[in-house]
């Protein structure tokens, strides 16, 4: 996804097979897409963001993208992805 831009969006053990010389093989092809620079960059901040626990991080990049309004309060834009991530972590 992050080297081609190429992603499966549906990728469960159903849609996805093994052969014998060893790499997965995609069985169905109906949820696909591409991303472009951006929406690799805007993904990889999320990632790390949620990876290192960095909420402050997950909501900036939220803004960049334009994925929420700029008059968004982003200390509580980070603590509902806060709170959200803690629920996830438990199971809730």
């Amino acid at each position: 996804m992050f080297r081609d831009g190429f992603f499966h969006a549906e990728m469960h053990p159903g849609n996805i097979l093994v052969t014998p010389e060893g790499p997965l093989r995609r069985a169905r092809f109906r949820h696909h897409g591409t991303l472009t620079e951006v929406d690799k960059q805007y993904l990889a901040q999320n990632f790390l963001g949620f990876f290192q626990r960095d909420y402050a991080r997950v909501a900036r990049a939220h803004l960049e993208a334009g994925w929420v309004p700029s008059d968004t309060r982003m200390d509580e834009f980070e603590g509902a992805i806060r709170a959200y991530a803690s629920r996830s972590s438990t199971g809730r």
